[in-house]
């Protein structure tokens, strides 16, 4: 089940820890404060009263100048993103594919918001070792920034088409 974390009040997730100590601590001390003050939102893959995992969602611009040359027909001011701010497994839980349930999620809240408010792409600073996971899904690395990946919203909706 995956939840809002302003709708949970009875489980603790004190104890999340996917291995990298900044994600840990945002869960711990940040995630309710940003979604409190919408700032971002985060939600929480839970099953039997543990949080798995978590993905934060916010919104973002990419600049003109940063897309690749596919993009030159758009317009020359900054484009509509989701930004998947944050996408986390608890260690014992990695290798299972919760990972991949939080991103669907992640590019299911992206569709419907783009179906109703301007969204060309969701956007992720991928970190090193996550940025094959993010490809194999079909985000591409920027030119200018090898970290920053985005994927068009069209294509979410081709690939759920299909």
């Amino acid at each position: 089940m995956i939840k809002l974390i302003n709708e949970i009040n009875d489980i603790s997730y004190n104890t999340f820890d996917c291995g990298e100590e900044h994600l840990n601590e945002y869960l711990k001390k940040y995630a309710k404060k940003n979604s409190d003050n919408n700032i971002s939102k985060t939600y929480l893959l839970i099953e039997d009263e543990i949080v798995i995992g978590y993905v934060s969602l916010a919104a973002a611009s990419l600049d003109f100048n940063e897309l690749p040359k596919d993009y030159e027909k758009l317009p020359k001011y900054p484009i509509p993103c989701l930004r998947i701010a944050r996408l986390a497994i608890d260690k014992n839980y990695q290798g299972k594919h919760y990972g991949k349930e939080l991103l669907a999620f992640a590019l299911n809240q992206a569709l419907i918001a783009s179906l109703k408010i301007g969204i060309k792409f969701v956007v992720v600073d991928a970190k090193e070792d996550a940025k094959e996971f993010y490809e194999k899904y079909g985000f591409k690395a920027l030119s200018g920034d090898k970290n920053k990946y985005i994927l068009p919203t069209e294509l979410i909706l081709k690939a759920i088409l299909r």
